[in-house]
């Protein structure tokens, strides 16, 4: 709504207080002419706030996680995988990941 608006206005400052022309003999405001640009600006508007909202939600980006100095973490720039899973039953995890025969089991402290 705001990307609409804010596009409707833009074009109304520029056609009728900015630079004026006359062309054709349509008046200075022709708000029929403005409905493409004002759509696909609120279009562009909704996206971004999308965008936006998503990452505030889901608390990204985040800059700095505990596992990412974890030594577990060298092998996956050499292709390797690394599991994370965060529980407040450690024990209980490392059991159910045992019997999956890891290579490694490393716990890091949040």
């Amino acid at each position: 709504l705001l990307g609409g608006m804010g596009g409707f206005g833009m074009q109304v400052y520029a056609t009728t207080i900015s630079y004026p022309l006359d062309i054709g003999g349509r008046p200075d405001f022709s708000w029929p002419s403005y409905i493409p640009a004002t759509f696909e600006l609120a279009v562009l508007g909704a996206v971004l706030a999308g965008m936006v909202g998503y990452m505030v939600v889901v608390r990204l980006p985040r800059l700095y996680d505990p596992v990412d100095e974890s030594t577990a973490m060298r092998g996956v720039m050499t292709g390797g995988y690394v599991l994370v899973v965060r529980s407040p039953d450690a024990a209980r995890v490392r059991e159910i990941l045992a019997r999956h025969d890891p290579l490694t089991i490393e716990e890091v402290a949040p």
